[in-house]
């Protein structure tokens, strides 16, 4: 693919090599070389026009045409899953609706209360997803993987508090691809992000991509094959009736054949999935755009497809008027802004016949005018300006939070009719980036908070939520729930003496240090540096014990076998050295009245002698 952006800025000699490469696809230079530009799809932008369609928006806006009122689209949900008990899991945004085999009722809560109890075993200073998540899988031996971006988090079951965290490239990169070229690494495994991911009850794993596809025969084999996702449903046929028992009827015979004499590019989703599953019975479910294709196992060509709400057995939500986000809202255009739009197409051709000569213009397939940014287009854009704010700040640490009614007033304020979509970067920058730049030098913003942005009509309101750890917060509780049973009696403050210590090691200046037990660490407090690690697990801090002498032991003390004692600490008087009372040892004696062959093949040392000036010697 070629593009030449601005394509009416270019000089006269360009449109000449133009019309060679359209008629003979090839372009020989003036020293004899020849380029094959075979299998080569050529695309040219313009702005001409730019003036017009400008005046044209003025002019719309001084009449007062209905323009399409900024409302935030209707969005699918992202995530399905089903575990092995039966339990179907959605998730959508910082959303997460959960039903179980039986029940009758959706409930809804939040991904950070999904994650909430739980600990990163492997990443202290890490972060649970609690914005989005783009892949969800259980397992049949139940444990749960989750996805996002390049991230990965995993933990044995779904009841376990422990997750491990890692990205997508440290888990995928001794795994090879047997049947893809060396040269194409759109062939190559996804180390970005993933599409969809899911693990059947042979343990066989898939991912996709875009149009690609990429499995491995079990968890533990590193070996990969892919192909497209056409080749996905190669001999594959599909049924167009509901998942319902009542509707499981043959169909007309002539209507299957019309089926399967149509193209599979018209009838399976072959650019992209959605969400892919298996359920507990062994059924695979594809769903893209807004329709679901199912068969009862992989050995099966025959799929089912219909509507994606008709999967669910209900779509209600516990304490809710509100139904699960599975149906998808057209959006009706304005019949005179078509009209508007129409007009304004055949001033934009003209202007472009102007310009280019007919003998050019006639050599491309297609001419295509784009749309001017409306404001049904601004909440889309919002969400990628914020999605790239959010990583930002989840490199340091910090979650971010933005609710719809504030996504909706800097979509209002950042639209210009005539500029587009160009202010909202600056607005962004204005009234979300600054204020959370001032909150992160004052130091009311660190590692580990949250910071929710929402808008109360009548500006944009920020609450930051401080991380608490999770023992101190567990202690917290607890201190709570007892002054309210025991109202008269007074909790002592915990001995600091048996607190526990973590200890940490910046990877970039070797400086160590230990902080209190929970406590978050981003940087190192002597280089400011991000690498840091854990240097050892946390141990309480004992007191020292007080010297007690050690009473006489006759004749050798045993030993374990392959055990050498290691000598005690020397205590050095601050005056003198104490005389032992008489018929008492010293531990010095003592130490040196002990074996020093473990196993008793070793002649046994001579203990030194008792006397006063010896003893004095060895100290």
């Amino acid at each position: 693919m070629v593009l030449l952006d601005e394509i009416e800025k270019a000089h006269p000699d360009v449109f000449n090599i133009l019309i060679q490469l359209l008629d003979d696809g090839r372009l020989t230079d003036n020293k004899g070389h020849t380029i094959s530009f075979k299998n080569t799809i050529m695309i040219c932008t313009s702005n001409l026009g730019s003036g017009i369609i400008q005046e044209e928006m003025i002019n719309w806006e001084k009449k007062n045409l209905p323009s399409s009122p900024i409302v935030e689209k209707p969005k699918m949900i992202k995530t399905y899953v089903v575990s092995p008990t039966g339990r179907e899991i959605i998730t959508l945004d910082s959303n997460v609706w959960q039903k179980d085999k039986d029940g009758t009722l959706w409930k809804k809560t939040q991904l950070k209360d999904y994650f909430a109890g739980s600990q990163l075993v492997d990443a202290p200073t890490g972060s649970f997803p609690e914005n989005y998540i783009d892949t969800h899988v259980i397992g049949a031996d139940g444990s749960e993987t989750i996805t996002r971006d390049d991230f990965v988090w995993f933990r044995t079951s779904t009841i376990a508090k422990e997750w491990h965290t890692s990205k997508l490239l440290e888990n995928l990169k001794d795994h090879i691809v047997y049947n893809a070229k060396p040269d194409n690494p759109k062939e190559q495994l996804p180390t970005a992000k993933l599409d969809t991911h899911a693990v059947n009850l042979k343990n066989e794993e898939f991912i996709t991509l875009g149009d690609r596809f990429w499995t491995r025969q079990n968890l533990q084999v590193k070996d990969w094959t892919t192909g497209t996702l056409e080749e996905f449903f190669a001999n594959s046929l599909v049924e167009e009736q509901p998942l319902t028992q009542s509707a499981k009827q043959t169909k007309d015979s002539n209507a299957n054949l019309m089926q399967q004499r149509q193209s599979r590019k018209e009838i399976f989703p072959i650019k992209k999935w959605e969400m892919h599953f298996f359920k507990p019975t062994g059924e695979e479910v594809v769903i893209a755009e807004g329709k679901y294709y199912i068969r009862k196992d992989s050995t099966q060509h025959t799929w089912q497809t219909g509507t994606i709400e008709k999967l669910f057995t209900t779509l209600a939500i516990e304490a809710s008027d509100e139904l699960l986000p599975v149906k998808s809202a057209e959006v009706k255009k304005d019949a005179k802004e078509e009209e508007q739009f129409e007009k304004l197409s055949k001033k934009l051709m003209v202007e472009l016949r102007k310009f280019f000569r007919p003998e050019l213009l006639n050599r491309f397939d297609e001419v295509t005018i784009f749309r001017p940014l409306g404001p049904e287009h601004m909440l889309e854009i919002v969400d990628l300006q914020m999605h790239t704010l959010t990583k930002i700040l989840e490199e340091q640490g910090i979650g971010l939070s933005i609710s719809p009614n504030a996504k909706l007033y800097l979509a209002e304020i950042g639209f210009d009719p005539i500029y587009g979509a160009r202010p909202l970067r600056r607005t962004i920058q204005r009234v979300i980036e600054n204020p959370v730049s001032s909150y992160l030098i004052k130091g009311d913003l660190t590692a580990g908070d949250t910071i929710s942005v929402d808008y109360n009509n009548k500006q944009l309101i920020f609450d930051i939520k401080k991380m608490m750890p999770r023992k101190e917060a567990v202690k917290t509780a607890d201190k709570e729930e007892a002054v309210a049973e025991h109202p008269d009696n007074q909790i002592k403050p915990e001995d600091k003496t048996n607190q526990q210590m973590d200890s940490y090691v910046c990877q970039t200046c070797s400086h160590s240090w230990q902080v209190p037990h929970g406590t978050q660490i981003s940087t190192c407090p002597k280089c400011l540096g991000t690498s840091i690690s854990p240097a050892a697990p946390s141990q309480p801090m004992a007191p020292v014990p007080a010297y007690k002498p050690v009473e006489p032991v006759p004749g050798i003390i045993p030993q374990p076998t392959g055990v050498v004692p290691a000598p005690p600490q020397p205590i050095v008087p601050a005056v003198s050295p104490p005389v032992p009372p008489a018929g008492d040892q010293s531990p010095l004696v003592n130490y040196f009245n002990q074996s020093s062959e473990p196993d008793g093949n070793q002649p046994t040392a001579p203990a030194p002698s008792e006397s006063p000036t010896s003893t004095q010697t060895g100290v």
